[in-house]
């Protein structure tokens, strides 16, 4: 845990309290990564900083290369009442899409594709959804490229993704 994000906890995060209060992109990234169990709720964090949180991945300000550690990768979004996971999963399609059509993304494609694969619990749907496209189908040699280098040296690239499959509902591994 950062000392920012203990400093927080223990002063408490007021910016949770209040609805539509910003929270610095420092506090947003540690929630994000590092608030399972530490706060009592965190699936009511998680809702509370969601919006936030799909901003800053989209404008690439806030870090994605813990991909099994991502608050949504970390709980089972999918069981949430209607229409909460369409939304959700409506935003990481449109991430991911752009993201992987943009020449110069903001995130690693490699850490988006990681990430893309944990949040929907589902590594073939991250492959069925890269695009033909020819920015994405570059994306898509380069990563192959560093993915094969892993292979080479033993180390698998998706390790972290097959460990245990998506979290039961409203369960936190």
């Amino acid at each position: 845990m950062t000392p920012r994000l203990r400093r927080a906890l223990d002063d408490g995060v007021p910016e949770l309290e209040v609805s539509g209060a910003q929270i610095d992109p420092a506090t947003l990234g540690s929630l994000a990564y590092e608030s399972l169990g530490i706060l009592q709720d965190h699936e009511a964090m998680v809702r509370r900083i969601l919006p936030q949180l799909a901003r800053a991945m989209a404008d690439g300000t806030v870090n994605i290369f813990w991909a099994d550690q991502h608050c949504l990768a970390r709980f089972d979004w999918r069981g949430w009442p209607a229409p909460q996971p369409e939304v959700i999963a409506e935003f990481v399609a449109a991430w991911w899409a752009d993201l992987i059509t943009t020449p110069d993304p903001r995130h690693s494609v490699t850490d988006a594709f990681a990430t893309f694969a944990a949040l929907t619990g589902d590594v073939g749907a991250a492959l069925a959804a890269w695009p033909d496209h020819p920015v994405a189908n570059q994306h898509l040699a380069t990563a192959s490229s560093f993915w094969l280098h892993d292979l080479v040296h033993d180390n698998d690239p998706l390790d972290l993704l097959l460990r245990d499959g998506p979290a039961p509902a409203g369960a936190a591994p």
